[in-house]
């Protein structure tokens, strides 16, 4: 994504031009500028935008000479793409890419639209979201799962591990839901299973451990994907035989000054493998 990106900008610095006789040479001259993805997908109400472990993460953008050589000192400037009315969800420090949500609760769940640009090169715009403060972590799904197997299946899904952001507000008690805000998993342990055959998912072979949420502040894609050719079999299995492993998965968040209170969510998956038929 980051590639193409610099591609796309690259090529709007080359139509730019087009009409002159020679290529840019100087090295210090930008011709491409490439907006490095924000750190989180959302920015709190009242607050900087932070990364999955609640640290201030300052917008970031590269440009390069025509030669796709790095520019360190290019004076790249950051900005909100403005919105009629001075209604603009977000402020920012051209200079620095500091970027700070205003903190009115009628912001929140809106989005803005954010750029790069060094010269006369712009960026194409990021989305980002204004979401509220994440007070606790939920679980959503049951906290402890069963998965059955098949000695036939090569490879299965478990359900997935479902968990809730919510904001507590005595004052508004329906505003709750924390939208766009990403949540983090991992495996912590599996009592006979090889983590290197059990894989966090989002419904692919991909590995991927994190999930960001929905409008209603739950995050819901995340599932382990095993690969049941590899499961660790001690003995060959005989009539009435029934194997069982449990594999425990933490789901954990971060705002500013460290976890969300309920982080790490504990879910725990029983893997059953079907009892083979009387011959």
């Amino acid at each position: 994504m980051k590639r193409r990106l610099t591609v796309v900008v690259a090529a709007a610095a080359l139509a730019a031009w087009a009409g002159c006789t020679d290529l840019p040479s100087d090295p210090k001259t930008p011709f491409a500028v490439e907006f490095t993805a924000p750190a989180s997908p959302s920015v709190v109400l009242g607050d900087m935008l932070r990364d999955s472990l609640g640290l201030v993460a300052p917008l970031r953008a590269v440009a390069f000479n025509v030669h796709g050589d790095t520019i360190r000192d290019a004076a790249i400037r950051f900005a909100v793409v403005p919105v009629a009315n001075d209604s603009t969800p977000a402020r920012i420090d051209p200079a620095t890419g500091t970027l700070i949500a205003r903190p009115e609760r009628v912001f929140a769940g809106r989005t803005f639209r954010v750029y790069a640009q060094v010269g006369s090169i712009q960026t194409v715009p990021v989305v980002l979201t204004v979401t509220r403060r994440p007070d606790v972590l939920l679980a959503v799904s049951p906290e402890v799962q069963s998965m059955p197997l098949r000695f036939s299946d090569t490879a299965a899904y478990s359900p997935t591990f479902s968990v809730r952001l919510r904001h507590d507000d005595a004052a508004f008690p329906g505003d709750s839901a924390v939208p766009a805000y990403e949540v983090r998993y991992r495996i912590v342990s599996a009592a006979s299973l090889d983590t290197a055959y059990i894989v966090l998912t989002h419904g692919s072979r991909a590995h991927a451990q994190v999930d960001t949420t929905d409008a209603n502040g739950v995050a819901s894609r995340e599932r382990l994907r095993v690969d049941f050719r590899r499961f660790p079999r001690t003995t060959a299995a005989t009539v009435g035989d029934s194997l069982v492993d449990s594999v425990r998965v933490e789901a954990r968040a971060y705002r500013a000054g460290g976890p969300v209170p309920g982080s790490p969510r504990i879910l725990t998956l029983l893997i059953k493998t079907l009892k083979l038929a009387t011959p």
